[in-house]
């Protein structure tokens, strides 16, 4: 599987001038920057320093950025925070309730995604004049990624390629690769590794009872701070 996706890796840094990888620092674009510096593929880096995110995230991308030798790493920031998007918004949620409690707004959170998260790559992408976007975004994923294939071409609209070079591996694979490689991953994943649900890229942008849990547990702050804010879709407290 690994040589398959090193020979597309290959192709696209022979075919584009100025590709850029966009990074979450999570298990598949770890994976995938490990597999691009080990072609000794020149990087740009693109990390989205979210707010309300896990703790400690870019810290840990810098640290294998540094260790995979790349020197180029650009961090974007939403312009919108996590506290002004609820405000205006409504809390985001992976799955909207039937009901929806009295006075409560709420989006779903692919709108948040798109917004806070998709948005700020994109402007930065499109100000340095990349031609070509590499993601570590799975078919197995979602059902868009499903449908933008490994290949989406952009060019006539946007100017890039984007590419999503593990577009077939499964999750097992990803997780056999990082075993084998020894690759670090952020701290929470020694809780994540071993969840049974999708964990938000946001630590409180959820309204699974289980991930409540564990914010209670691991988190408390978080968990103090907008328990208050989904208690009534959650339902009992943790």
């Amino acid at each position: 599987m690994s040589s398959r996706t090193c020979g597309q890796l290959m192709a696209i840094a022979t075919q584009h001038q100025h590709p850029v990888l966009w990074c979450t620092a999570g298990k598949q674009s770890l994976t995938l920057l490990h597999l691009w510096r080990s072609l000794d593929l020149s990087a740009t880096v693109f990390y989205n320093d979210l707010d309300g995110g896990f703790p400690g995230v870019r810290t840990h991308l810098e640290r294998c950025c540094t260790m995979w030798g790349v020197e180029d790493l650009r961090v974007v920031r939403p312009a919108l925070s996590f506290d002004d998007y609820v405000q205006q918004m409504g809390y985001p949620v992976e799955r909207l309730p039937e009901a929806v409690p009295e006075g409560m707004r709420l989006s779903n959170s692919w709108q948040c995604t798109w917004i806070r998260q998709a948005l700020p790559l994109l402007v930065a992408t499109l100000e340095s004049q990349a031609d070509a976007i590499i993601t570590g975004s799975r078919g197995g994923d979602h059902p868009l990624f499903a449908a933008m294939g490994e290949v989406y071409d952009a060019s006539d609209i946007y100017g890039f390629v984007r590419y999503n070079p593990l577009y077939t591996w499964s999750a097992q694979q990803v997780w056999d690769y990082i075993d084998a490689k020894r690759i670090p991953l952020p701290d929470h994943y020694r809780l994540k590794r071993d969840a049974t649900y999708l964990w938000p890229d946001c630590l409180a942008c959820t309204r699974r009872p289980e991930h409540w849990t564990m914010l209670k547990e691991q988190y408390p702050e978080v968990y103090r701070r907008y328990w208050p804010e989904v208690a009534a879709i959650v339902g009992k407290e943790p």
